[in-house]
């Protein structure tokens, strides 16, 4: 079999970004170079030099030596699909595909994609990982348009992306930016009954504390004989502050 070079001059662009954010590794690429090696008459250098590589910087400057640098759209969605895979064999956790995600150069994206990425970095920073099988619902719902690239139909990527961008597109005239594509609402259980009860008495237990102990300890309110009682007024605030240490804690 003859292999190329000019060939997978794509899949090696996505390989170096691959290995620069650390989502594809050593492994993964020279078990690639091997298997062309095996299956060609006679390999290109690169493929040997690819096999024979030490480590990631090795592989990223035999990479830089073939193919230049670039930004490409397919690039982007062809490593969104790889984090898809990984996410969805469990390879990978939440917070580690949000991270790949993050890693991605993503201006190349079409408006709709970028807002869905951001939304995810917005989600992490507000929420964490308190309300994880909500978030687990968002990056599901993103990286999942990206299933269709493959690291073995690298030949079809740019087809397939052309199809993606038209599909998005068409979405975007129905104005479904939330619904990209069917999948359940996430549910989102509520706080218990209880549990609301008791930080709304809280609440008003510390804005009722905070409010007299200003009050005496400003001398709006004094004794029968007019003096002050500033010192009531600061063990009234110190309670406000347990009460609310010991409620965040509930």
């Amino acid at each position: 079999m003859d292999a190329s070079l000019s060939d997978y001059k794509l899949l090696l662009q996505a390989y170096r970004l691959g290995l620069r954010i650390g989502l594809i590794t050593k492994a993964d690429v020279v078990a690639w170079a091997d298997e062309i090696i095996m299956h060609t008459d006679e390999p290109d250098y690169t493929f040997i030099a690819l096999s024979m590589s030490r480590d990631d910087n090795e592989l990223i400057g035999v990479i830089n030596q073939t193919v230049p640098e670039s930004d490409d759209l397919v690039i982007t969605r062809a490593l969104l699909s790889e984090v898809w895979r990984r996410f969805d064999n469990q390879t990978i956790n939440v917070a580690e595909a949000v991270f790949y995600i993050e890693s991605l150069p993503r201006y190349k994206l079409t408006d709709y994609e970028s807002l869905q990425a951001y939304d995810l970095e917005d989600y992490e920073f507000l929420y964490g990982h308190a309300n994880e099988p909500n978030l687990k619902f968002n990056v599901i719902r993103f990286l999942s348009i990206y299933q269709r690239f493959n690291f073995d139909n690298y030949p079809e990527w740019n087809k397939l992306s052309d199809e993606l961008t038209a599909e998005i597109e068409i979405k975007k005239s129905l104005e479904c930016r939330h619904d990209l594509y069917m999948y359940p609402q996430p549910q989102i259980i509520p706080a218990t009954p209880k549990k609301v009860s008791i930080n709304l008495i809280a609440l008003l237990a510390i804005l009722l504390l905070l409010s007299v102990g200003f009050l005496l300890l400003t001398g709006y309110i004094k004794d029968g004989k007019g003096e002050s009682l500033s010192t009531v007024g600061i063990i009234c605030i110190v309670m406000a502050i347990v009460t609310y240490r010991n409620s965040k804690q509930t």
